[in-house]
């Protein structure tokens, strides 16, 4: 009956997702596009959770750890036998208070990590490269999450770790327990630094200061110049910096005019990254 709105059930393998939506022609109900473009959130976060229950995990204490290996390939080692998941841009890796059970090692694409202040306003935590560990908090006894993580790539893969296994791995290679606490303590640094830059340093200052981290963060050279691609847009880049969209806008624009940078909505070309660190101080 037209105006009435019908139960749909939208078929995966072993999973069925109850959708209420306005009464559809059959065309749009077996039609798949037409689910994951008008109701893609929803479809998002019972997939995510049915997921998270039925990746199987391997007993990882079993690989054959080289101390001497950098953590990336380690954990390298650990993504070719345990099941890599992947997700699409703007979907959820992880809610906030969501059940903490799992460590998560980034393999490809980018992803931030973010919450939303009482007034609605998101706030970007951290953005996370390839080769990052996150979700960390599980380890240090934290039973929910704290915030979200969100994928900010077309195609971001990444390696779910449950905290039994992380902790067995850690028991028989305590080496490896001794990189990762390495590595969480460079992340607490990384967020010291910002907390001071946000106290202490005019906005211009943070915003040079950023673009210099993602820089020397992917470290791809063309010449004597430094690639940051995919670039940030102004918004999230406003948002790590605790400055607006319009502040960094005037100051790249100003860089760019000085030709100490080049952009357009995918790129940032660095053209001379130590004058750029000059002129932050």
């Amino acid at each position: 009956m037209e105006g009435i709105a019908k139960r749909t059930y939208f078929c995966f393998p072993g999973l069925i997702l109850p959708m209420m939506s306005p009464s559809l022609s059959p065309m749009q109900i077996r039609n798949p596009a037409f689910f994951l473009r008008n109701l893609g959130q929803s479809i998002n976060v019972q997939l995510k959770r049915f997921s998270m229950n039925v990746i199987p995990f391997v007993p990882v204490k079993e690989l054959a750890y080289d101390p001497a290996l950098p953590l990336e390939e380690v954990l390298s080692q650990v993504a070719d036998v345990t099941t890599v998941r992947a997700k699409a841009k703007n979907s959820f890796i992880y809610f906030q208070g969501e059940h903490a059970d799992c460590l998560f090692y980034l393999t490809r694409g980018r992803v931030k990590i973010t919450n939303y202040s009482n007034d609605g306003r998101g706030i970007i935590k951290e953005i996370l490269m390839e080769g990052s560990i996150f979700g960390e908090g599980a380890l240090t006894g934290e039973k929910s999450r704290r915030d979200f993580a969100v994928a900010m790539d077309d195609e971001v893969s990444f390696v779910m770790l449950k905290i039994d296994e992380v902790q067995e791995l850690m028991r028989f290679h305590p080496a490896f327990g001794l990189k990762i606490a390495e590595r969480l303590s460079l992340r607490v640094a990384s967020l010291e630094d910002r907390i001071e830059s946000l106290l202490f340093k005019k906005s211009r200052t943070r915003i040079q200061e950023y673009l210099v981290k993602l820089a020397r963060q992917q470290n791809k050279r063309v010449g004597e110049e430094y690639l940051v691609t995919p670039f940030l847009t102004h918004q999230e880049i406003a948002r790590m910096t605790d400055t607006s969209r319009q502040t960094v806008t005037a100051v790249l624009n100003d860089l760019k005019k000085r030709n100490l940078v080049w952009f357009d909505r995918r790129r940032l070309l660095i053209r001379d990254l130590e004058s750029l660190e000059c002129h932050s101080e």
